[in-house]
């Protein structure tokens, strides 16, 4: 999202609003391109575990696989393990498990696709996900561990930008039903549909 998104200082601005340091131990970011997010928390939270994983083999080998001080994994995440299809487009950061269209190109391969719940037992305190359309499809692959998670943001559509995705409103609920609330929210116009940047927290730390 380009204009009026919720950028990664505003994100932990947000996240120190709520809890202090010590509390965010762990931080994943899903959909991560070329780490320059996950670099930033590891700034501002040098003590939290920080992994960064990207779906995309050259943003992968380009940005990310020499990274330091940060776990980097190069797979696709899904609400499944086995294999799916991978779009992948000659406009960088369009990538994924939904098709963005033909316009972008046709290019796409078969990978493996994991769950999150599936590379990670112990619990997720912070999160950003950033999956092109698929962002219900990554939180319903966390299983319990979503119910765990302090703070996330979160990137969502309420129109078929990518083929077949989930809306806005279905994350929402989704969120919602999982015991979060929405502490901020941004969109964008995009043709006929609006992109959102959004952060959720677990009511458990605001009712607190």
């Amino acid at each position: 999202m380009a204009n009026n998104d919720i950028n990664m200082e505003e994100f932990v601005s947000i996240v120190r609003e709520l809890f202090i340091d010590k509390d965010i131990k762990t931080i994943v970011e899903v959909g991560s391109l070329n780490g320059a997010d996950a670099i930033y928390f590891k700034e501002q939270f040098p003590a939290a575990r920080v992994v960064a994983i990207e779906g995309l083999k050259e943003n992968f080998d380009l940005y990310m696989k020499d990274l330091s001080r940060i776990e980097c994994l190069n797979v696709c995440i899904a609400d499944y393990n086995g294999r799916t299809t991978y779009h992948v487009k000659n406009t960088n950061g369009i990538h994924g498990i939904f098709n963005r269209g033909e316009a972008y190109g046709t290019a796409s391969r078969t990978v493996e696709c994991y769950r999150l719940d599936s590379l990670f037992t112990a619990s997720i305190d912070m999160m950003k996900i950033d999956v092109e359309g698929a962002t219900y499809e990554v939180l319903v692959g966390m299983g319990g561990l979503l119910k765990q998670v302090k703070v996330m943001h979160i990137e969502t559509e309420d129109y078929e930008f990518f083929k077949g995705q989930k809306f806005h409103k279905d994350v929402a609920e989704l969120l919602d039903t999982n015991g979060f609330s929405v502490v901020r929210q941004s969109s964008v116009r995009i043709g006929p549909g609006c992109q959102y940047d959004s952060v959720w927290v677990n009511n458990e730390y605001l009712d607190s």
